[in-house]
């Protein structure tokens, strides 16, 4: 099995299938190409967790809306896609807009055919319906990032890998207009990249770090920063000496200390056989006149394993940040544990250790049903998914998994610090979360 591209990593030969990173798992079923599929649209209706459809408690009632007729939509089983949670009016819950990422579902663990998707799918909270954008957009792409420009009410993405190699363009989705468009910007901008990282900042700037400046194949990690002000388009260079260069970094915008946070990640020693990822916190800011990094996690008693593509968000209602699954250096692979991290004392809190390693493989890609010990409370182990974060809580959509590539849409609740299920998994879910009981006989249905 290759070990050499960004799509599989040197990993011990036992647990190679549960820890495939990129490859995203060991699922042994078809990829499921349809662009859309049916969905429960009883949005009443909650199963227990042990029968692996919801776990945590429902989310609170939103605010009286109208809504349209059940579109029976969903999006397909996506990973390496990027997306972000528009706010609602008067309170409502908002609009949850994910754009591109791929359908490729490896089988046997084997390489999967990366696609580069155009659509763009929108969740309305409030309804609790998918649907998909009219209209032209974006060249298709994975490993991109998204923000949203609360000022002028509109989605930015930026650059990703497309079909022709990684990409540095900026394009706006319209929420008012449901219109894409690309952006022209001035000043050189930043070099081509993918799987990097990005944060709005309320004071008008897109901020970019580091990421994969070369291909798929020659991995060329960056530490570099780069600040689009989105009132004049303009990009400007604001690099400063700080982590290790580094792709599949997760980010988020303090808004209290007005600060670009960084956590984990991996660089290209990843693909030499030591299997090493970051488990570091670091801050940038420019607050002072020039930019400044600083690490926040020091003198932390206890941290999580290092890992990448892990989802990362700022909890609004308890100002700490929050850390969910990812893909780490272990023998478990992909995980699913939460942890919170306080800025201000420096430290990490466990708060769910979710699944924990229980039977070793039987041999390649061949994994018991209890391969793990479940944990209930959590949703499926995964990487590369889709984190986005509103006021009262943040959403995980897709991603990789170790039984290929999943199609739930879960939220973590800020205030009940519990997660609970919105759209089931219907594909890249292990036999025993999904309720398989004394059934299972492997890892994977």
């Amino acid at each position: 099995m290759s070990t050499s591209s960004d799509s599989a990593l040197a990993l011990p030969l036992t647990f190679i299938c549960a820890a495939s990173l990129l490859l995203g798992a060991c699922g042994n079923g078809s990829s499921n190409n349809d662009n859309v599929i049916s969905i429960d649209t009883d949005a009443s209706v909650t199963e227990d967790a042990a029968g692996g459809d919801d776990v945590g408690t429902p989310v609170e009632d939103a605010p009286t809306t109208t809504c349209g007729d059940p579109t029976g939509m969903r999006p397909p089983r996506l990973s390496e896609h990027a997306g972000v949670l528009v706010p609602g009016e008067n309170g409502g819950g908002g609009t949850l807009v994910i754009f591109g990422g791929s359908l490729g579902v490896p089988e046997n663990c084997g390489f999967p055919q990366r696609t580069y998707e155009t659509t763009t799918w929108l969740y309305d909270v409030d309804c609790d319906s998918w649907s998909q954008l009219a209209g032209p957009g974006p060249s298709g792409r994975t490993r991109h990032t998204a923000v949203y420009d609360e000022a002028e009410g509109r989605v930015l993405i930026f650059g990703g890998l497309g079909s022709g190699g990684p990409l540095n363009d900026t394009w706006a989705l319209d929420m008012a207009a449901g219109e894409w468009r690309q952006l022209t910007t001035n000043g050189t901008s930043p070099p081509a990249r993918l799987t990097h990282a990005a944060a709005y900042d309320p004071a008008g700037r897109m901020i970019v770090f580091g990421g994969n400046q070369g291909s798929v194949v020659n991995i060329v990690p960056s530490n570099d920063v780069w600040v689009l002000d989105l009132s004049t388009l303009t990009w400007v260079d604001a690099t400063a000496a700080g982590p290790d260069p580094r792709l599949w970094v997760s980010s988020l915008w303090d808004p209290g200390s007005s600060q670009l946070v960084l956590f984990g990640g991996g660089d290209d020693s990843a693909f030499t056989g030591t299997v090493d990822y970051f488990e570091d916190v670091w801050a940038w800011t420019d607050a002072g006149g020039s930019p400044t990094w600083t690490q926040l996690d020091a003198g932390s008693a206890t941290k999580p394993d290092g890992r990448f593509w892990g989802g990362w968000t700022y909890d609004a209602v308890n100002q700490r940040y929050l850390l969910f699954g990812g893909h780490d250096d272990t023998n478990l692979g992909n995980r699913n544990d939460t942890w919170f991290f306080d800025p201000t004392s420096g430290q990490w809190t466990e708060h769910l250790i979710g699944d924990v390693p229980n039977k070793p493989p039987n041999g390649v890609c061949d994994f018991p049903a209890d391969f793990t010990i479940i944990e209930p409370e959590s949703p499926e182990r995964r990487n590369a998914h889709v984190f986005a974060s509103g006021p009262t809580g943040v959403y995980a959509m897709g991603g990789k998994t170790d039984c290929g590539v999943i199609d739930d849409l879960v939220r973590f609740d800020f205030a009940t610090q519990q997660w609970e299920v919105l759209t089931r998994a219907t594909l890249g879910e292990v036999c025993l979360r999904k309720g398989g009981g004394d059934s299972c006989r492997s890892l994977c249905l």
